[in-house]
């Protein structure tokens, strides 16, 4: 079994047969790593503020659609918002 292991930019490898070896990692190769982590890092930051506007515009939504009820409530039983503040606050 080959086993491999990396030191400050440099690949050592042992074969089965002892024979030992090692080789410099390119520059280009570390930043070339570096460069796809911040990528991958830029992405999951653009993915996360999506999902929390998601989050927000349903949050939002979910406002409207209880407002909306609310006032239909309101008008069929004639309640105005005083009324129903009265009501929520004597259920307290």
């Amino acid at each position: 079994m080959t086993r491999l292991a990396v030191d400050r930019g440099i690949v050592h490898w042992m074969l089965p047969d002892m024979q030992r070896g090692s080789i410099p990692i390119p520059d280009r190769l570390i930043m070339t790593k570096n460069a796809t982590f911040r990528e991958i890092e830029r992405k999951l930051a653009e993915s996360l503020a999506q999902l929390e506007a998601k989050k927000e515009a349903e949050h939002i939504s979910e406002e409207q659609a209880f407002n909306n009820e609310l006032k239909t409530l309101m008008k069929n039983y004639r309640l105005s918002a005083a009324d129903v503040l009265g009501i929520i606050r004597s259920a307290s």
